[in-house]
């Protein structure tokens, strides 16, 4: 996904860089782990802090707006939602032939995709167009921060079908609007939903049979935004706030103590 440039940039100067550093810190578990194989880091000198999401802007209180929202980009609601880029990674592909099988099984849904048109947007427009359910899929493209948690307490499910992702914050947005969500078993997907997402491969079948299993449950769906609720509480802009100040000021009398 990146030029020849950033690459090369990117194994001259990380590298070292890393290996200076008195502290490294990053957002995930995965993440930490994935510093030191690729970058031979010790794992002692990492501290993951995980990130958040924007304090106050999403909630699973519906507003006047809401409607707003549906009607500027025609959404029926309810319907299945991702929000992400079309790189390769995001598995964007394998959610439209997952939810092609799902079509077949008789279910009935729409499925809206949101995210800024970067590399890869063309092609996905082009697989969506030759999909027997074209007709059943909106490409939103970028959609405002402010239009966000009414697209999200619109939707039945979120999905996050990533096949690698350092963190994932959609999945942590859902949750906090109160939508059940369905996320790969890969990445830092498992660490970031803690329990409270339902996790499968991310093969068109296994996200199919997992859609087809929270769509036709009202009770199993209950008990995921619930479980999403909590989940999404240990995640605030002032608990990140504080783990980077206490590390900056950790490594700040590391470094005195050493000079």
């Amino acid at each position: 996904n990146f030029s020849w440039a950033q690459r090369i940039y990117r194994a001259i100067f990380l590298p070292p860089s890393a290996k200076r550093a008195s502290q490294i810190t990053t957002n995930s578990l995965f993440t930490a782990k994935d510093v030191v194989n690729s970058l031979g880091i010790n794992i002692r000198k990492i501290k993951v802090i995980h990130h958040s999401t924007t304090d106050n802007q999403f909630s699973e209180n519906g507003s006047p707006k809401d409607i707003v929202v549906f009607k500027k980009y025609g959404l029926k609601i309810p319907y299945i939602l991702s929000v992400a880029n079309a790189l390769p990674h995001k598995n964007l592909d394998g959610l439209l032939n997952g939810c092609v099988l799902l079509a077949q099984r008789g279910i009935k849904f729409e499925l809206v995709l949101a995210g800024a048109p970067m590399k890869f947007h063309k092609k996905l427009r082009e697989l969506i167009d030759s999909s027997p359910i074209f007709d059943r899929v909106k490409l939103l493209g970028y959609v405002p921060d402010s239009d966000l948690p009414a697209l999200y307490r619109g939707a039945t499910v979120y999905v996050f079908p990533s096949i690698f992702e350092g963190f994932g914050v959609p999945l942590i947005e859902a949750m906090i609007t109160g939508i059940p969500v369905l996320a790969a078993n890969r990445g830092a997907l498992p660490e970031i939903a803690g329990g409270a997402a339902m996790l499968v491969d991310p093969d068109p079948q296994n996200l199919a049979k997992g859609l087809q299993k929270v769509l036709s449950d009202q009770e199993l769906r209950s008990k995921m935004r619930n479980q999403g609720f909590r989940r999404a509480k240990e995640f605030t802009f002032r608990k990140t706030a504080e783990q980077t100040l206490g590390l900056i000021i950790e490594t700040g009398n590391s470094s005195r103590s050493l000079s």
